[in-house]
């Protein structure tokens, strides 16, 4: 390590990107990281390393080692090595062929990863070549996590239906052949109608239809033999297909029953990113060069990539082996069945108590019956390090208010609805009206702006390698992905279930890219989105043909249930994971490097190309080998296996939503019309609140607060994804003391240029320890199909 040499190049500032040397190497890394996710099974040791690679850390990681190729060729030859030595002193005398065999297997992939890297030690890869290289990982991953996710939760959930019985919701999916690899029933044949003879009829005419009548019943016994055969064999054939996918059957695929799941559901995607990137390069040249956003995200790859001379980089790899050294007690101390040794585990650490992750103070009751849990971490507080101090403070300052503050004084002077009443607000107004808020007062503004600019007749040229194309072709693309997303969708659903759906995604799936430019790595909206979108149906739409009534017999209709599958796919787990995320991330680093965004881009449509080739086809083929059902470990939770989100679509089919569904035959004790409607009302507060603070942001740049900040508070957590100010509200708060002190004792510049070097490369340590425990883990056949 010490003798390591940067392989970025100072050179010219225009090098090229895109060379043979480059395209292979970009190539190989985006088939490497797509195998590995499809053969990813995710386990609880594993799950926060395993999220954080799919957030970008994977990318991050990448560029590191490109960065320093002695590192990479150290490590892939002692993770090679050393994984299948304590395989095979963990395997008994019987297995150990058997190992042997799968090192041999194996020998393939690791001499093209270590030749790899020593061909990038001998041959440095140029500046522009490693941000191609990095803007194809920063997709590849997530949009492979994507498109499995979207092909495992359907089928998982039609094998969930069978295995549970439930009739009617079978009878759904199986008419719903894009769903999964079903063969819908034949229709049954009808029972020809009795002759009824006119009373004038003659005997020979009643002979004759007499006769008529016993041909057609003879041909529907005919028809009704082949009906049960064929209904028997489309039963059979698409329950030894799922059951295949589930349990595994040796890798017999029926291809056949595939292909239509497999089109649909990636045309749907590759239609619900075309819309999500088409809108985000519309902002692309607003956000990088107007605002100026951070995007904290590309800020550890720029940093990696703009590595200065040796003599001022050794002081930043102490942070480097401080980060390592936090993981390797984890690493080190694993027994042969991955059973933890110790108690030391490797970051993230939030939500474990102690003096690794935070106490409980709610227990002494400083306000009544108000949770009071502080929780801090290195990673974390590294993390909240890079994001903008006035998010950090508009965070800590709304959420201490909104959350804490105010419902616990309400409380302590008996006021009950009082603290409910806050909470819906939270809910309905900061956090859903909040984000509306941004999709519509940045769209505003950005058009004010661009209308302002044209009348006055002046607009700044973009700078040449900043030209990515007519404005007109780019909302061409957003908007034949909204027609295609809404076409797929209606096709599964109905039109106007679908345009609903189609508005809940483009206002969270922008806030959330708005959120995490600002540095909040994801935003969880699953359950309040499922919420909302039941409301709005039952209380506006409920005349509509597609929703269910209130009727015992017709709670929920396929419509309904199709829709609220779809909106725990594209407005939960796809909106968090999709590569849209990270899309300006790269365009942001090509622009800070001067690497053309036709470049960045083409390397971006090549590579979801790829992969959407790639993974439907491998994935499929491994469940039918390893089987679903080895594709986690434990107990099967929502986000536990963060890849699927079958489980929205079970407990809304047959369990919650049939009773949310119903519509009250009466309004009265509703409280009148603003109590009935006040979750709408607190929706409108929160999009003027934002746009208030929109307003005060542009028109007096020194203005405190932020509105990302002010939408960020108001986000929800969840156990296993503890990245939200519901759970790390205290380490928003450290965050901004100390890099409030930071910037007054020491100054800004000296924070850029010495101490967030140091925090990167902290993070870049504790990233490769992720990586080397991941890696642990496998060599002992865990978090991997097996």
């Amino acid at each position: 390590m010490g003798q390591d040499r940067p392989t970025s190049q100072p050179g010219p500032a225009k090098q090229r990107a895109v060379t043979w040397r480059s395209a292979a190497i970009a190539l190989v890394l985006v088939l490497l990281w797509t195998v590995g996710t499809c053969y990813m099974a995710v386990g609880q040791p594993l799950f926060g390393q395993q999220f954080l690679m799919v957030l970008g850390f994977g990318a991050i990681l990448t560029v590191f080692l490109l960065q320093f190729p002695t590192v990479f060729l150290v490590s892939v030859v002692l993770l090679w090595g050393g994984s299948y030595v304590l395989m095979y002193r963990g395997a008994g005398a019987a297995l150990r062929p058997q190992m042997l065999a799968g090192i041999l297997r194996s020998l393939p992939a690791f001499l093209l990863v270590a030749g790899m890297a020593l061909w990038i030690k001998l041959r440095p890869l140029r500046r522009a070549e490693m941000v191609v290289i990095y803007a194809c990982v920063l997709i590849a991953v997530p949009w492979c996590v994507a498109i499995k996710a979207v092909i495992e939760s359907s089928t998982a959930n039609l094998f969930e239906v069978m295995r549970k019985a439930e009739p009617q919701m079978y009878v759904w999916s199986r008419q719903m052949p894009w769903w999964g690899p079903t063969l819908p029933r034949p229709e049954p044949p009808r029972i020809p109608p009795k002759p009824a003879p006119p009373p004038d009829a003659t005997e020979e005419q009643i002979a004759r239809a007499q006769q008529a009548y016993e041909r057609a019943m003879a041909e529907y016994r005919r028809r009704v033999k082949e009906y049960a055969l064929e209904r028997h064999r489309a039963d059979r054939l698409t329950q030894a297909a799922v059951e295949g996918f589930a349990n595994g059957n040796g890798g017999r695929v029926p291809w056949r029953l595939w292909w239509r799941p497999m089109l649909f559901w990636v045309a749907t995607c590759l239609s619900y990113e075309a819309m999500l990137m088409g809108i985000l390069l519309l902002f692309r040249r607003r956000w990088l060069e107007h605002e100026r956003l951070p995007f904290v995200w590309a800020q550890p790859a720029l940093h990696i990539l703009r590595a200065p001379s040796w003599s001022a980089r050794r002081r930043w790899w102490v942070a480097f082996v401080a980060g390592l050294g936090i993981c390797l007690p984890a690493i080190i101390f694993v027994g042969p069945a991955g059973e933890q040794l110790s108690n030391w585990t490797v970051p993230p650490w939030v939500g474990q108590w102690g003096i690794r992750g935070g106490v409980d103070l709610t227990e002494l009751n400083i306000l009544p019956k108000t949770p009071l849990q502080l929780m801090w971490g290195p990673m974390v507080l590294a993390m909240l390090l890079l994001f903008p101090v006035d998010v950090l403070m508009t965070v800590a300052l709304v959420y201490i208010v909104l959350n804490i503050l105010v419902p616990g004084l309400m409380r302590a002077f008996g006021l009950e609805l009082g603290p409910r009443e806050v909470r819906m607000f939270v809910k309905w107004g900061v956090r859903f009206g909040g984000c509306a808020g941004l999709l519509i007062w940045s769209s505003v503004f950005a058009l004010w702006d661009w209308l302002r600019a044209r009348r006055q007749g002046f607009q700044v040229p973009a700078r040449a390698s900043d030209r990515l194309g007519p404005t007109w072709a780019i909302a061409a693309l957003a908007l034949a992905g909204l027609v295609g997303f809404v076409a797929l969708g209606t096709y599964s659903t109905n039109l106007v279930q679908m345009l609903l759906l189609t508005g809940f995604v483009l206002i969270y799936a922008f806030a959330q890219v708005r959120q995490r430019a600002e540095g909040q790595i994801v935003t969880y909206e699953n359950n309040i989105a499922s919420h909302q979108m039941v409301s709005i149906q039952r209380d506006f739409l409920h005349d509509h043909y597609g929703l269910a009534r209130d009727n015992p017999g017709m709670r929920i209709t396929p419509d309904s249930w199709a829709t609220h599958w779809l909106q725990w796919g594209f407005v939960g787990q796809l909106k968090s994971l999709g590569p849209h995320n990270m899309l300006l991330e790269a365009f942001k680093i090509g622009h800070e490097l001067k690497v053309h965004a036709r470049t960045i881009a083409k390397a971006v449509l090549v590579t979801m190309l790829i992969v959407a080739l790639v993974t439907p086809l491998l994935y499929v083929q491994l469940m039918y080998i390893y089987g679903f059902s080895n594709s986690f470990q434990g107990e099967l939770a929502t986000w536990v296996s963060f890849t699927q989100w079958s489980e929205r679509s079970e407990s809304y089919g047959f369990r919650s939503t049939s009773k949310v569904f119903w519509l009250p035959t009466s309004k009265t004790g509703w409280g009148g019309f603003y109590e009935q409607y006040r979750n709408i009302f607190n929706a409108i507060y929160g999009v003027l609140l934002v746009g208030g603070l929109f307003y005060l942001r542009r028109e007096f740049p020194r203005f405190p607060l932020s509105p990302v900040g002010f939408v960020l508070a108001a986000e929800a957590s969840n156990p296993v994804v503890p990245y939200t100010p519901e759970h790390i509200w205290f380490s928003f708060l450290l965050a901004w003391i100390i890099k409030s002190l930071i910037f007054r004792w020491l100054g800004v510049r000296s924070f850029r240029e010495k101490i967030q070097p140091a925090v990167i490369m902290f993070l870049c340590g504790i990233i490769f320890g992720m990586m080397m425990h991941i890696c642990r883990y496998v060599a002992l056949g865990l978090g991997r199909l097996k």
